[in-house]
């Protein structure tokens, strides 16, 4: 089901991130108690205590403890040779685990690598396997429509410029030398001869382009073509049989006069091998062998040799000639009718294969040494060591180093299914290739050191040390009394969270006296023993003093409310947890007293307990900080957290003055502060902008007179702040100049803002408390880094849901193979497929594995976040129907079902099975829960974004082949489709066992995806008759209880999606008003564009109004009649009922300015 977060992972993540990013001082001058924990006074490092100077109220805890120790008088020695023993295999554990760990890791290095560059090379390999193909086959294709073209018939068919045809072939595919031989049939021969002799033009014309590109011609011969098909003078094949005559060439010949018109087929090899072709109807490979023969007539030597000194620099190895490298042939059928491989099949297109072409370019510079070799099911091999660009033909034979091997990688070369049938054709010369990858050992030297031994070695001279040293210092120690020691360490820890250290003095001398007081009261023999209080009595004077200088910070999260509304209880913790940790540690190592945190408040003070006069730049610098480290994390939580986590802005506050400080004492006791100090700094807070600090004119004032001048700028035009007035304010620069990034290492780089960009902030300000939207609200479609998150986190949760999949299956991930592919009739479409009730399966108990434990398989994880970029790539630019909305659909799923997975009944939880019947069997199985998140990713591809009455109106390709449901049938066919695709038959035999689990997933997924269609009313009223049929009191219908419960999961399942689809509407105001301001935008486009019939802004506010009362509200009070939702639909009511309440107040005024901002947009 969704991944269940635990906050501790984010806050971890980020208290690595602090601790690289902190430098260590020294303590203080002596006698400056004023003095900053700073090296200077524009150095914004942090000084961790971990790292170097404590913390005063760190130091004041170990001093409790220490007290408390010292009121222990005995004296103990435990254990001294038990713990010298401890140490001693402490030692030579760790001393090898050290040594295991950094070994491991290097050997780890040295695969990864392997691994990413031997991927490298088998993409490369397989490029330039596609790109030879489909060279091949272009040439064939433009000979065939050249016939047409030219109104010419096989074989009488020339190519005039067939050289720009043949250079454009030879790019790129590793082909050296094409040829075009048409089939001649004996009877004519004697034509043949004619129209060879006539057309022979095309010689000069190839000769005159190939001089264009600085080829010199003087050595070619001028002579024409002999009148006559010469053949093999050793050829024993009867003259009567069919004849391949060179015809044309790219590059042009040599020689003309022995290489035109020499029948290709007088050759016994060449007639098995074009028998094989002509089986096969493909292109095939022949053996390597010596093509020496065609220097001086076909190719002209010295051009040969340039072409392969661009590859390789084969006179390195022991070669004499270029051909001394691997060369073979490569044959392709030229059928008769363009692209149809079923006609016959009129000659063939004869290339020259040079292998060195594939071996260079396959890696960066500086990744040298892994071995490449090449093998045929000929029985040939052939060895090359790449290195970085280029390549070294090491030569015949596989010659990589055998104690790789089980490191291979391999790579076929050829595009064939039926592989067996090729093989048996090896007696006809017909080969097929597959390149074969490994490291070598200078390969694995290069990754590996002797920073193992020498790490060892230091690890075990560390121990020998603190074992010495632990027999001198073991004569001065005083044991202490660990019980003793535990219960103070606690109590200091419990107490220093909530006191500052001089009011944890004070009341634990309080509580000193009263313990005494019961102590002597008892020893008396009182009838009644004294009940002592603890910090809720409210006897003797109060903790209480006044603080006249100090800073107080607001920090409040902005958009947080309506963030909230969108996701799971959990989640917001998390965000909550993660954000203010950092802040506390923040705060910690600033020495800022953290005073609470009110909602989604955070407040601190710096200046109590302790006074201090750099209060203001000390606070300053905090915010800055916490500011920086907000938007480190925010950005990092958007990945687990789910869509708009990044958007959330903090806005920050300040103000200097005077406090009244101390312990309220009663329930629940805590140190507050009071004073109007506070109160203006949440003014400060409430009125200032996203991601920025405002600071009122004391606290200005203070960093001014600290010579910070360049900290603080003007906020333009005064702020009205409630029980003050008008106020002038000023923005806290959040850039550091001068110093090192903070703790962080982030900076927010926004510079003090001119006076028109203030104005501009406190009007979007004004925006988001207004209508809950930004400019960054509105869609960016091209925001590729947007997408991105958005696909990981789809991403995150479908993985968690597979791993339940795995978990519930108790295998490793893979199917069986049986649910291999899922195709529907072509007769039928998906709202044919819609069923009432879909049989799901039977309860087989709770999963074989724990979802924790379960590893995926590398293959499943590439495909399914491959899948899930690729839909997210078909969604179409739309302000709503896009991939972002499918994401905040996707999310609303999400939070249903989690509410459907852990409901709790009665404040008591159920066990699996009775869960089980209450969900209806949804929540006990996990391919449900995958179907549901897979619709909400999918149901809006390639939406046009108009209605499906505009494209049936339009007379639209979907609409005549889908004649209702447009939009949501051409959905499920191209997500479908693209499932079924063979690149992702891993991912599907994860998800589906077997046939009958991919047929069930479908069927969940047309249901859902059909389910919304909410403008069909035809389909809306089927939809509510079988509501009732599932629901409602007064049907009669005699089923069984397993029928019974698949429909009313069915049904649940259907409204789950729908809820889901228009979440918006039940959710908080500030997300209703954005997509709905999309929702129009997008709809006015197609209005503008022609293709809606009436200005959507006229009938907008009364058509929401009927949407909340007759679709909107009676939705999300089926919901909480079904049961299975628990506290989510009777949230999901509560803000339909608020938003439709919203609307009506607001509604008109609002469709105004969606339609201004559509107009002032361009649109």
């Amino acid at each position: 089901m969704p991944s269940k977060h635990d906050p501790a992972p984010a806050s971890m993540a980020f208290a690595e991130t602090t601790n690289k990013d902190m430098t260590t001082t020294g303590p203080p001058s002596d006698g400056d108690e004023e003095r900053s924990v700073f090296r200077d006074d524009d150095d914004s490092s942090l000084t961790d205590p971990e790292h170097g100077l404590l913390a005063e109220e760190d130091r004041d805890e170990i001093k409790e403890v220490r007290k408390l120790a010292k009121r222990e008088t005995r004296r103990v020695r435990i254990w001294k040779t038990i713990l010298l023993a401890v140490v001693t295999g402490a030692a030579t554990f760790v001393t090898i685990g050290a040594y295991n760990g950094v070994n491991d890791s290097e050997i780890k290095d040295y695969k990864s690598a392997y691994e990413q560059f031997s991927s490298t090379i088998k993409d490369a390999v397989q490029a330039h396997y596609s790109n030879h193909r489909l060279a091949m086959q272009s040439c064939s294709s433009s000979i065939s429509g050249a016939a047409i073209n030219n109104d010419e018939t096989f074989p009488m068919v020339t190519l005039k410029d067939f050289e720009v045809l043949g250079a454009s072939t030879r790019a790129n595919s590793g082909i050296e030398l094409l040829a075009w031989m048409p089939y001649v049939q004996p009877e004519q021969e004697s034509d043949w001869i004619s129209y060879s002799i006539e057309n022979q033009g095309w010689i000069n014309v190839s000769r005159d382009i190939i001089s264009r590109d600085g080829t010199s011609l003087a050595a070619y011969d001028d002579e024409g073509i002999l009148p006559m098909i010469y053949r093999n003078p050793n050829s024993t094949i009867p003259t009567s049989e069919l004849l391949a005559p060179i015809w044309q060439m790219s590059p042009p010949p040599f020689l003309s006069w022995p290489v035109v018109n020499l029948d290709w087929l007088s050759d016994e090899n060449e007639m098995q091998r074009q028998e094989a072709m002509t089986t096969l109807r493909h292109q095939v490979f022949m053996p390597v062998e010596d093509l020496s023969f065609m220097t001086g007539t076909a190719v002209n030597e010295a051009d040969h040799e340039a072409f392969h000194a661009r590859l390789v620099d084969w006179k390195r190895d022991e070669s004499t000639s270029a051909y001394d490298h691997p060369h073979s042939f490569a044959l392709g059928p030229v059928f008769e009718v363009v692209n149809d491989e079923q006609s016959d099949i009129v000659g063939q297109v004869t290339a020259v294969i040079a292998w060195d072409f594939y071996l260079v370019d396959l890696l960066p510079e500086g990744v040298d040494n892994i071995t490449v070799t090449i093998r045929n099911t000929c029985n040939q091999s052939f060895s090359y060591l790449i290195g970085g660009r280029s390549a070294f033909y090491i030569g015949p034979g596989d010659l990589h180093e055998e104690s790789y091997d089980n490191m291979e990688v391999s790579v076929d070369f050829y595009g064939f299914d039926d592989v067996e049938t090729v093989k048996q054709m090896s007696d006809q010369d017909v080969c097929l290739y597959s390149f074969h990858i490994y490291p070598t050992k200078a390969f694995e030297d290069e990754y590996r050191s002797n920073e193992p031994m020498v790490l060892a070695a230091l690890i075990g001279s560390a121990f020998l040390f603190m074992v010495v040293s632990f027999f001198m210092y073991d004569w001065f120690v005083q044991s202490r009394n660990n019980k003793v020691m535990t219960a103070a360490a606690s109590s200091n820890a419990i107490i220093s969270n909530m006191f500052p250290s001089q009011i944890r003095e004070r009341l634990l001398e309080v509580n000193k006296r009263r313990e005494q007081l019961k102590s002597s009261n008892l020893s008396k023999g009182a009838q009644k023993p004294l009940m002592v209080e603890s910090m809720h009595s409210h006897e003797g004077r109060p903790i209480a003093d006044f603080y006249p200088e100090n800073t107080i910070l607001f920090a409040d999260l902005v958009g947080f409310t309506a963030w909230s509304s969108v996701h799971e209880p959990a989640q917001v913790f998390e965000l909550l947890e993660t954000v203010y940790g950092e802040f506390d540690n923040l705060a910690r190592i600033r020495r800022v007293f953290k005073v609470e945190t009110v909602g989604d408040c955070y407040v601190a003070v710096s200046g109590l307990p302790e006074p201090r006069k750099d209060h203001a730049i000390v606070m300053a610098r905090f915010a800055r900080d916490c500011l920086s480290r907000f938007q480190a994390v925010i950005r990092h939580l958007e990945v687990m957290l789910g869509p708009d986590t990044a958007d959330l802005c903090m806005r920050f506050g300040l103000h200097s003055g005077p406090v009244t400080a101390g312990v309220l004492r009663g329930e629940r006791a805590r140190f507050q502060l009071f004073g109007d100090t506070m109160n203006t700094a949440s003014r400060m807070e409430s009125t200032g902008t996203p991601n920025m600090i405002q600071i009122s004119q004391d606290t200005a004032d203070l960093i001014v007179a600290a010579g910070k001048t360049s900290w603080v700028s003007p906020r333009e035009g005064k702020i009205v702040a409630k029980g003050k007035g008008e106020m002038q304010t000023f923005w806290l620069s959040a850039s550091r100049s001068g110093s090192s990034s903070g703790s962080s290492g982030i900076n927010a780089h926004r510079s003090s803002a001119s006076a028109t960009e203030m104005s501009s902030n406190e009007s979007e300000v004004e925006a988001v408390q207004d209508s809950g939207s930004t400019a960054a609200d509105e869609p960016n479609p091209g925001d590729a880094n947007r997408t991105k998150r958005l696909c990981q986190w789809n991403e995150e949760v479908m993985r968690n849901i597979l791993r339940q999949i795995v978990a519930q299956r108790g295998s490793s991930g893979l199917g069986n193979g049986g649910a291999s592919s899922l195709r529907p009739e072509p007769s039928r479409t998906p709202l044919d497929e819609v069923r009432e009730v879909i049989e799901l399966g039977q309860y087989s108990g709770p999963p074989n594995r724990d979802t924790d434990s379960i590893e995926l398989d590398n293959a499943i994880l590439e495909q399914l976040g491959s899948f899930v970029s690729t839909i997210a790539s078909m969604y179409k630019p739309n302000p709503f129907h896009s991939f972002e909305h499918a994401s905040h659909v996707t999310m609303a799923v999400v939070k249903l079902m989690s509410r459907v997975v852990n409901p709790k009944i009665e404040g008591r939880e159920l066990d699996a099975s009775s869960l089980h019947d209450y969900t209806f069997g949804i929540t006990s199985d996990p391919l449900i829960q995958f179907a549901c998140v897979f619709a909400a990713m999918v149901h809006d591809v390639d939406h046009p974004g108009v209605p499906n009455s505009t494209l049936v109106r339009e007379n639209a390709q979907l609409a005549q082949v889908y004649h209702k449901s447009t939009a949501e049938q051409n959905s499920v066919d191209l997500a479908w489709n693209l499932f079924m695709d063979p690149q992702f038959s891993e991912l599907r035999s994860a998800v589906c066992q077997d046939l009958s689990g991919l047929k069930r997933f479908r069927q969940i997924l047309v249901n859902m995806l059909m389910a919304t269609d909410i403008l069909d009313k035809e389909l809306n009223e089927v939809r509510n008759s079988r509501w009732e049929k599932a629901f409602g009191t007064d049907t009669d219908i005699e089923e069984s209880a397993k029928t019974n419960m698949d429909r009313k999961a069915t049904i649940v399942m259907e409204h789950l999606i729908q809820a889901s689809d228009i979440a918006h509407t039940m959710q908080h105001w500030h997300v209703f008003r954005k997509w709905n301001g999309r929702l129009f935008l997008e709809t006015y486009q197609a209005w503008v564009s022609g293709r809606l019939e009436e200005d959507p802004s006229l009938t907008w506010y009364e058509g929401e109004l009927n949407f909340f009362d007759f679709y909107v509200i009676p939705l999300a009070k089926k919901l909480a009649n079904c049961g299975v939702f628990g506290v989510a639909s009777t949230e999901y009511l509560g803000y339909a009922e608020q938003n439709r309440k919203e609307w009506q107040d607001r509604g008109q005024q609002i469709v105004a300015e969606y339609l201004e901002e559509a107009k002032s947009s361009g649109q």
